[in-house]
């Protein structure tokens, strides 16, 4: 998977290992599907599925609902 330079946080403490993405030590989620086909994105902590047509819409969506959970 290619990531765009301006994708990624790392003020965040954000990256992506394999198919997971990791905001710092916690698994924030898993992605599946490619940049034809765009993003679907899985919530370990919740039942349901967000969609995105690319990387950087997907991390972002990621990101949000990360910090929102955490409420800051």
């Amino acid at each position: 998977m290619e990531i765009p330079i301006n994708a990624m946080s790392a003020l965040r403490w954000e990256r992506i290992q394999g198919d997971r993405v990791y905001i710092g030590n916690h698994l924030a989620a898993t992605l599946e599907g490619d940049k034809a086909r765009g993003f679907i994105i899985r919530y370990p902590y919740k039942e349901g599925n967000g969609y995105a047509p690319n990387i950087t819409r997907a991390l972002r969506k990621i990101r949000i609902d990360y910090w929102s959970r955490r409420g800051l």
